[in-house]
């Protein structure tokens, strides 16, 4: 082999080498999803801060509260997928596919709860979430409430419906709990939020139902109400909060002001605690 042959080979070589290098120290990009949520701010500083990921917040809004954090490398709108799903999945696949995504990162339950129902949808990418029907089984709360009373969990008393049309109302305790067993329903196309509410006699539950129709077809449960008195004294401890901040405060024209809120601390003594944000 010639000087000049080999010479080229191992340039070649190290040229790859290098080659292969730079792409492994290119930053992995994570889509924070549910911006204005305080957990996505939490993420994107608890990722971003780490040099080796590029982060991208998003949101249905048009400006959110971790888009303002210096760690966002830059903020994307998106459609609501609580008013339609289908939008919101044509939106993110295309999303991955320009921003090169690595990591998709929803911290609410309609976003996790979509985004892992149409996965199959999605370019390659990864979900930092257990399979659909495990998540789905620790987000319904008649599920979650059954399986604590069989490993022997202490919980209210509780009887699980199917339907209002189950519910025999002159044998129901008063007062009572209805509770659906998903907060978030899917209906069609789109989202419902579902509530949990205190019915004090057999009027007010039929209320409820009338109120609440997806109670129709979604189940429930009617849960005994614990009716505990809330109060503060010394033999109760309570968590403090301090003037001293986390972390970068945003700014930007957003921004409109920053007020201390007082707080009562264990020593029932009033502090200033952390800033809220104001935004227009």
């Amino acid at each position: 082999m010639t000087k000049t042959l080999f010479y080229r080979i191992t340039s070649i070589k190290l040229g790859a080498r290098n080659h292969f290098s730079r792409r492994n120290m290119e930053p992995k990009v994570v889509l924070v999803l549910d911006a204005n949520q305080r957990s996505a701010l939490a993420a994107t500083r608890a990722i971003g801060c780490h040099t080796q990921y590029t982060v991208i917040t998003a949101d249905a809004s048009n400006k959110a509260l971790a888009g303002h954090s210096k760690y966002s490398s830059d903020y994307i709108t998106y459609p609501d997928p609580a008013v339609s799903i289908e939008p919101f999945i044509a939106w993110l696949v295309q999303a991955i596919k320009k921003f090169n995504i690595d990591f998709l990162m929803p911290v609410t339950e309609i976003t996790s709860r979509t985004i892992l129902e149409n996965k199959h949808a999605l370019p390659n990418c990864h979900l930092p979430f257990a399979q659909y029907k495990t998540v789905l089984n620790i987000s319904n709360k008649s599920a979650l409430t059954k399986r604590a009373a069989a490993l022997g969990v202490p919980t209210p008393f509780s009887e699980h419906f199917t339907s209002t049309a189950d519910v025999d109302l002159s044998s129901v305790i008063y007062p009572v709990v209805v509770k659906p067993s998903l907060s978030r329903i899917k209906v069609d196309d789109q989202w419902l939020n579902t509530t949990v509410t205190v019915a004090r006699n057999e009027a007010e539950l039929r209320q409820i139902f009338l109120e609440h129709d997806y109670l129709e077809r979604q189940s429930f449960m009617l849960q005994e109400f614990i009716d505990v008195p809330i109060f503060l004294d010394n033999d109760v401890n309570t968590f403090t909060l301090t003037e001293k901040w986390f972390g970068e405060i945003p700014s930007g024209p957003k921004v409109e002001s920053l007020k201390p809120m007082p707080v009562i601390s264990s020593t029932k003594t009033a502090i200033r605690a952390f800033p809220v944000l104001l935004y227009s």
